[in-house]
């Protein structure tokens, strides 16, 4: 699945899902809930053969798309982001003094 076509989508559910933004399985399932009603999935099929066939996009090209639009739009980001980033400061300072 072409990243490029899943911008857009991934974009909208970070503008509008405050939970989107810190967590990578609500993205994700988000995304495949969007895709899925788009095919007129009804449960009657086999979710699994479904992703194997590539209908879905995957997990890794959703994650990478919300990384560049987050780089790109620090207002989608989320909440974790700066824990995250004073966290950093700690682990560097941390292997810095590892010898």
């Amino acid at each position: 699945m072409n990243i490029l076509k899943i911008k857009d989508l991934v974009y909208k559910i970070l503008r509008d899902n405050v939970l989107a933004r810190d967590q990578d399985n609500i993205l994700v399932s988000l995304v495949w809930e969007f895709q899925l009603n788009r095919m007129n999935y009804q449960g009657n099929r086999d979710f699994m053969t479904i992703l194997g066939i590539d209908k879905l996009s995957k997990y890794e090209s959703i994650s990478r798309c919300a990384r560049k639009i987050k780089e790109n739009n620090p207002a989608l980001r989320g909440s974790n982001y700066i824990l995250r980033q004073q966290e950093q400061i700690s682990v560097v300072r941390q292997i810095k003094e590892f010898q």
